[in-house]
């Protein structure tokens, strides 16, 4: 949304999380491959800002949205997760030893690797981008 930059002082538009979604929806139909990280959901749950969560996720929820409304008629396949938990419990100030979900979508039918742990994750997106 650019809010982050405006608040370090960069001169450039905001936009809202819905448009961002989107904004990374046309980047990933350009490249083969795209990573896109989201950090500020871990900053809210290292300081147990409850309510800051909920409008955070809230956020993200938008910009998935948005995502989803450029690639869902294209053969993308994308994949959203985690490398720890720590914004679903605030008894725990740090990271929690939960496990994390991987989701998986494609429109077509993809043979996606089971993954025991995140040291998983990357071997098996690279054997998808292989097409093995």
């Amino acid at each position: 949304t650019n809010e982050i930059l405006v608040q370090m002082g960069e001169e450039v538009p905001v936009i809202s999380p819905f448009e961002a979604g989107r904004n990374l929806g046309n980047l990933a139909l350009r490249y083969d491959f795209t990573l896109y990280e989201y950090f500020q959901t871990d900053i809210k749950g290292h300081k147990q800002l409850w309510e800051e969560a909920i409008g955070l996720v809230e956020r993200l929820d938008s910009f998935v949205a948005g995502f989803l409304s450029v690639i869902e008629q294209e053969d993308v396949a994308w994949i959203l997760t985690s490398d720890h938990g720590n914004v679903e419990d605030f008894s725990v100030k740090g990271h929690t030893t939960n496990p994390v979900p991987a989701l998986c979508w494609s429109k077509r039918s993809v043979d996606w690797p089971e993954w025991a742990s995140l040291e998983d994750v990357t071997p098996g997106i690279l054997k998808l981008l292989d097409g093995q």
